[in-house]
């Protein structure tokens, strides 16, 4: 009964084992591909933000500016695992850095970006695809 009960009990610890390490793949996570964390904009930019998402159906973005106002709020889809809206900043946008905390079911908490907001010294973004607008605004 004793070695019946041994060689039941190895693969059932095995199976619990393997059981957990899958467990541990299937984890929400999300990664930001845009904006990175030192890049600027000026008032009126487009801010694009896109990033990857893995195990997670739709993800909720808020941006607050840099006195904790909201600055734009979406619930983009994930595609594909990747996901991607898009804002322009207000002409009279606050400066200083902003946040972009992104949420979803799955993710124990909301994870924070950041990205800067001033009037001069920061390069232009070119988010119309024609390299005649690169420069500064």
């Amino acid at each position: 009964m004793k070695k019946m009960f041994g060689m039941l009990l190895a693969p059932i610890i095995c199976l619990c084992l393997m059981g957990a390490a899958l467990a541990g793949g299937n984890e929400a996570s999300v990664n930001l591909n845009s904006p990175s964390s030192s890049q600027s904009y000026k008032p009126g930019d487009n801010v694009r933000i896109s990033g990857e998402a893995r195990n997670i159906d739709q993800v909720t973005i808020l941006v607050r500016n840099a006195k904790g106002g909201i600055a734009y709020a979406a619930q983009p889809p994930v595609k594909n695992g990747a996901f991607s809206t898009e804002f322009q900043l207000n002409d009279d946008a606050v400066e200083g850095q902003y946040t972009i905390a992104i949420g979803a079911d799955g993710l124990a908490a909301p994870v924070d970006f950041f990205f800067q907001v001033g009037k001069s010294g920061a390069p232009s973004i070119n988010t119309s695809g024609n390299s005649d607008d690169i420069g500064m605004l």
